[in-house]
């Protein structure tokens, strides 16, 4: 047991050692002004596309896990350029990797939501510094707009069928035992 306390202790060390503090910006969010936005890193706690995440923000699932990064957006541009202000992203070994990220950002009443397109960075073992460059993304949230069921200002997720329907057949199995019972 010690020695597996020893070996979790020298694997959280190691992987502190290899993170980089990243900042961010994204220009052109002038119609979410009053909203809020999401960064999300590709690779990051099981991250694996934009359509994932964004289907999920649609169905009102909780991405809390997914996030790199949040705020209000209180401007024309979204802007966390300092490197103290964003989460360290853990990679590994030496050598250089690169991320990619994306942001969603959600309309002040929370109905709606838009998403920019990806930015990449690489980033060299012990860099610090770096940044996700969106530049200008005012077309991509023009054309990237989805609906989000519910929204924030009210009313709660509508539960997918197959929920429904499992919740259904425990309840008619639960009624089935204690009659027979």
């Amino acid at each position: 047991m010690k020695k597996l306390l020893t070996l979790a202790a020298s694997l959280a060390l190691a992987a502190t050692t290899h993170a980089a503090a990243v900042g961010w910006s994204i220009a052109g969010a002038t119609d979410y002004v009053g909203g809020t936005y999401n960064l999300f890193v590709i690779g990051l706690n099981g991250v694996t596309s934009v359509d994932q995440i964004t289907a999920m923000v649609a169905a009102q699932t909780d991405v809390s896990s997914y996030i790199f990064a949040d705020g209000a957006i209180t401007a024309a541009a979204v802007s966390k350029s300092s490197a103290a202000s964003g989460k360290s992203i853990a990679y590994s070994g030496s050598g250089t990797d690169n991320y990619s990220a994306f942001a969603v950002l959600w309309s002040d009443d929370g109905k709606e939501a838009t998403y920019t397109s990806t930015a990449s960075i690489s980033m060299a073992n012990d860099s610090t510094g770096k940044t996700f460059g969106f530049g200008n993304q005012s077309t991509n949230f023009a054309n990237n707009k989805f609906a989000v069921g519910g929204g924030s200002g009210g009313g709660e997720p509508v539960p997918e069928p197959t929920s429904g329907l499992l919740m259904l057949i425990g309840a008619a199995g639960l009624a089935l035992r204690r009659k027979r019972a």
